[in-house]
């Protein structure tokens, strides 16, 4: 089940964690005189002259979607807008979710956005079920796979473009074949027994554990109850039986309507959830924290190739360092509580990105890679902090923080990473910082 939950969690990874690769830039030779030689040029360059020609001798010039849609004179804006417009449809369906194309722009930037809204199903769904069918003593190391996972894909595709092909299709071909066995795979797939457990659905509950038992090669008892069902059922009979305890057990009636009430409505269970002050504090402290954290990821992935290499090499490392922070991220959290985890790793990412902004050369790129590794601790931290609500609202609680994220995503892209390196590493640095203090009301 892991495995099939992790391939759907993934499928969609190859599309859109690796839109820097689809809108790269190739490296463009122009001739700037009828005489003259072609010679290596700028963009702006090529639109002027019209006398040009892809150099597909360097590493950078991929067939993507620059080249196979005629897009090499469309302004950078345009295509930013291809990454801000999935941030934004990532959060339009985090709203719902949780709870033919041809060659003009436009288009393509509508099914950024639709690409946003069905993101968030796979993304949500997977990592929340696959979480719940985990044993308690394996959820936070299923967190870390998932995002592992990701970073290896991520890692295949620098090495696809850089070595294997820079044909763009043949990648894709290979992440819908992932979502058609994902698909096939979840057909066979029941509820989780930690969901069915908490809406009181017993029977079904016992019926998925023997499936999941007899998959694994595992026995159950024939007859069992649960902790729940025999409260329930202690309940009913003094109801029953209440004689001159009457008032008591009408008392332990009206314990068990509500009960039922609660389970019933998802409207009336979340207005249970507000009513609760620690839940609505530890979901306020989420949602900030999620929004700390992609916008200084951003920040810092795009930070510059500070590498001593090309483009590739320098993604690949960075997602090295991700790697080791997600295997160290688990072991620290476990061991710590939330409000230290988070508060020590937004902390040192952000005096870590001070020196980056006085050092040059190899003093910054150490600076910008130990940064890179603390907020990829706190990426960790963020999805295993949604632990803290109660099961029933754990899917919810998780996509109105993706939501926001969505959002400080698009605010990256539109605003933050069109301004000046300095700047935009002062504002990773203030956030980080700030992050840290936030985490200190975080109730667990």
């Amino acid at each position: 089940m892991s495995i099939i939950y992790s391939m759907t969690f993934l499928s969609g990874s190859v599309l859109s964690y690796n839109n820097s690769y689809l809108t790269q830039d190739p490296t463009y030779l122009c001739k700037k005189t009828p005489e003259g030689d072609y010679e290596s040029c700028t963009k702006d360059e090529i639109c002027e002259l019209g006398n040009w020609k892809i150099d597909w001798s360097d590493n950078n010039s991929l067939d993507n979607w620059i080249t196979q849609f005629g897009w090499n004179c469309q302004s950078a804006e345009a295509i930013s807008l291809l990454s801000s417009i999935y941030y934004l449809g990532y959060s339009f369906g985090c709203l719902f979710i949780p709870r033919l194309t041809d060659k003009n722009i436009k288009v393509m930037t509508c099914l950024s956005f639709f690409l946003g809204v069905v993101c968030v199903a796979r993304y949500n769904g997977c990592y929340i079920t696959v979480y719940e069918f985990s044993p308690e003593k394996y959820k936070y190391s299923v967190s870390t796979m998932l995002l592992i996972f990701e970073s290896l894909l991520c890692i295949f595709t620098a090495v696809y473009c850089k070595y294997i092909s820079r044909n763009w299709l043949y990648l894709q071909i290979f992440g819908v074949a992932i979502s058609g066995l994902s698909i096939i795979g979840l057909w066979f797939i029941p509820e989780t027994p930690e969901y069915l457990y908490s809406l009181h659905r017993f029977s079904e509950c016992k019926y998925v554990c023997k499936k999941i038992a007899k998959f694994n090669g595992k026995s159950l008892e024939q007859k069992y109850v649960f902790d729940n069902e025999q409260d329930l059922n202690e309940m009913r009979f003094e109801i029953v039986t209440a004689g001159s305890n009457y008032k008591k057990s009408k008392l332990k009636d009206q314990q068990i309507r509500l009960s039922y009430q609660i389970q019933a409505s998802l409207k009336t269970s979340f207005r249970e959830f507000l009513q609760d002050k620690s839940n609505v504090r530890n979901l306020i402290v989420n949602v900030l924290l999620w929004m700390i954290t992609i916008v200084a990821y951003t920040i810092i992935v795009f930070h510059g190739n500070y590498f001593p290499s090309d483009y590739y090499d320098s993604y690949i490392a960075g997602l090295c360092v991700e790697l080791f922070a997600y295997i160290i991220g688990e072991l620290l959290y476990a061991k710590t509580t939330g409000k230290k985890f988070f508060f020590f790793s937004y902390t040192l990412a952000g005096v870590f990105g001070s020196f980056i902004l006085i050092s040059q050369e190899y003093p910054e790129m150490m600076a910008s890679f130990m940064s890179r590794f603390f907020i990829s601790l706190t990426y960790t931290g963020i999805y295993m902090s949604n632990s803290v609500f109660p099961v029933l609202f754990s899917s919810t609680t998780f996509g109105v923080c993706n939501f926001f994220a969505g959002l400080a995503g698009m605010l990256s892209y539109e605003v933050i990473l069109k301004l000046d390196d300095p700047i935009q590493v002062s504002i990773m640095i203030v956030l980080c910082l700030g992050g840290g203090m936030i985490s200190i009301f975080l109730k667990e």
